[in-house]
């Protein structure tokens, strides 16, 4: 076919394809060899190619095809499907070269695909994201890129991935600086993603406990069954924290719970001083936010407050559990105190992200 002409109703843009090729069939063999071109001219989009050859001879189970097409971007395969495609077929093994583009994403691709033994053969995937709330309308990014590299069987393959992020959040959560790596495993029944990460810093966070995030790294390992998430051996490490963390969550459900073992060094609290803080806490899903219950033991490294440093007699030792709402609100119970000059022995109270308190309070102090 010398010229055949393909109208805008198809992709949208006219199209001039030449078609030229030969088929053989006898003696149960069937022989093709097919050559199309979309032609390049003045309002025609073109550039799109093909070579096809095939070999097949059922009887002796034998089907050779080899296989080259080029769709490049603004052509016949683009318009289409809206991806550019170059990939080359010979043994059922797939050298492929892919790139996709919409308003919210931008993939590349390139490497083996080998159909025959269902593998990947050093596929490497490129992903940037160009709108985060074309995919969830809470999700926020800036510059969030994406790299894997896949090889194995199509159904267990392992996945090197590496993410970076100048920034992405959630809501008023945003993390910035965030670098990912690490390398996947596929099996039948999870995936299990070895996790290592740093952070520059985490924003967007209750003023007290977003001093404590930044350049934060995270080491450990992450399993996902289906929507469940689980990991129990994260570890949490910044300028003041190292700490352990345990999650179960089920995204299909909107639920997840978090612990967290672990030591906060040098917090400064204005108006009180230095504190040492261990903890040992659950995070859980509550509502349309999130709740912290478990216990702590606070020792005063430095106490700033005169009258408070004077009223103790030194440094301080206090235990407590506490229990804080999605609206930031903590209550504390069992409450006990050891200092030079007070000895609390029982209490309970409230604390307000406004900085209101509220606490009963019982104890034995030497100095009245």
């Amino acid at each position: 076919v010398g010229r055949l002409l393909i109208d805008s109703a198809v992709t949208g843009q006219r199209h001039l394809v030449t078609l030229a090729g030969n088929v053989h069939i006898a003696d149960g063999r069937a022989q093709i060899a097919a050559n199309a071109e979309m032609l390049r001219a003045p309002g025609m989009a073109g550039g799109d190619r093909l070579v096809l050859r095939l070999d097949a001879v059922p009887e002796a189970n034998r089907f050779d095809i080899e296989a080259r097409l080029r769709a490049p971007a603004g052509g016949f395969v683009a318009g289409l499907t809206g991806f550019d495609l170059v990939t080359s077929l010979s043994e059922r093994r797939a050298d492929t070269r892919l790139r996709l583009r919409s308003s919210a994403l931008a993939v590349a691709a390139e490497g083996l695909i080998d159909l025959g033994e269902s593998r990947f053969g050093g596929l490497r995937v490129a992903a940037r994201l160009l709108e985060p709330g074309a995919i969830a309308p809470n999700l926020s990014g800036r510059n969030v890129q994406l790299a894997l590299v896949l090889n194995g069987p199509f159904a267990t393959p392992t996945v090197a991935y590496d993410l970076r992020a100048a920034a992405l959040g959630f809501d008023e959560t945003v993390v910035q600086g965030l670098r990912a790596r690490g390398r996947a495993r596929v099996d039948a029944d999870r995936i299990t993603i070895p996790v290592s990460a740093t952070i520059q810093r985490i924003t967007g966070l209750n003023e007290a406990v977003g001093g404590l995030l930044t350049n934060v790294r995270v080491d450990g390992t992450l399993n996902i069954d289906g929507s469940r998430i689980l990991s129990d051996d994260l570890r949490i490490r910044s300028d003041r924290i190292n700490a352990t963390a345990i999650i179960v969550a089920d995204l299909a459900e909107g639920e997840y719970r978090a612990g967290l073992q672990g030591r906060v060094n040098n917090y400064l609290v204005e108006g009180i001083g230095l504190l040492d803080i261990d903890s040992d806490l659950d995070v859980v899903s509550r509502g349309e936010g999130f709740g912290i219950t478990g216990r702590v033991a606070i020792r005063t490294r430095r106490i700033d407050n005169a009258s408070a440093r004077d009223f103790l007699g030194g440094q301080a030792i206090v235990t407590a559990a506490i229990d804080m709402n999605e609206e930031g609100i903590v209550r504390i119970s069992d409450i006990r105190l050891s200092s030079p000059n007070l000895r609390i022995i029982s209490g309970r109270g409230v604390y307000r992200p406004n900085g209101a308190i509220d606490f009963n309070l019982a104890g034995v102090s030497t100095a009245y």
